[in-house]
Formats: structure tokens, C-alpha cells, sequence
């Protein structure tokens, strides 16, 4: 799969991975694959960056989104989290009431 990756991108001059840390994301795993001048030519074109070893990337995503939602207009500490005053997702438009029909008086 890394293979066919990096022959997609010819002309690129290095290509960026963002990867857990098993043990088959290495060098080694690309040399025994492709052998020692194709595995090291393809491994020389990516930038891998790894994820953390001790905790899980999403969850940290997750704990940014939950900050940023707490900072939203409408939030408070007694309003739940994510929620506003009202109600609804501080990410959902707020309910408008319909707007007013044209009505003639006879």
C-alpha cells in the first residue's frame, strides 16, 4: 500500500504520513517488502509523523473541540456542556419564529 502511495506521487518530493506507532511502521517493513534499494528509496521520500505513544490523538482532538465549544457565545458552566440557554447545539442555528405574513385589513 505504501508502495502504490508513493509511485501516485511521482513529482511530489516527499510525501507526509501521519501514523500509530505499530511495529510494522518502519523501514524494515518496506526493505522486506520491496528489498533494500526500492524499500529505502520509498522510505527516504516520506515524512512520517507518529502519533503519541501513551494516549489517543482523537481523544485529544476531542478534549480541543469540547474547550472551543465551552468558549462559544450562549455557554455557560450551569448551561450543560455544549449546550446553550435554550437548548439547542451552540452549533445549530438558534429557532427563529416564522416570519410575518402581509395580511390586509378589511
Amino acid at each position: 500500500m505504501i508502495g502504490e502511495l508513493v509511485v501516485s506521487y511521482p513529482r511530489a518530493r516527499t510525501i507526509h504520513l501521519v501514523l500509530d506507532n505499530l511495529n510494522i511502521h518502519c523501514r524494515k517493513s518496506l526493505t522486506d517488502r520491496y528489498g533494500d534499494k526500492i524499500g529505502n528509496a520509498f522510505w527516504n521520500r516520506l515524512t512520517i509523523h507518529y502519533t503519541p505513544k501513551h494516549g489517543s490523538w482523537l481523544n485529544q482532538a476531542e478534549i480541543e473541540i469540547s474547550l472551543l465549544s465551552r468558549q462559544l457565545p450562549g455557554n455557560s458552566p450551569d448551561s450543560g456542556l455544549g449546550h446553550s440557554p435554550e437548548g439547542n447545539s451552540p452549533l445549530e442555528p438558534a429557532s427563529q419564529p416564522p416570519p410575518a405574513q402581509n395580511q390586509l385589513a378589511l
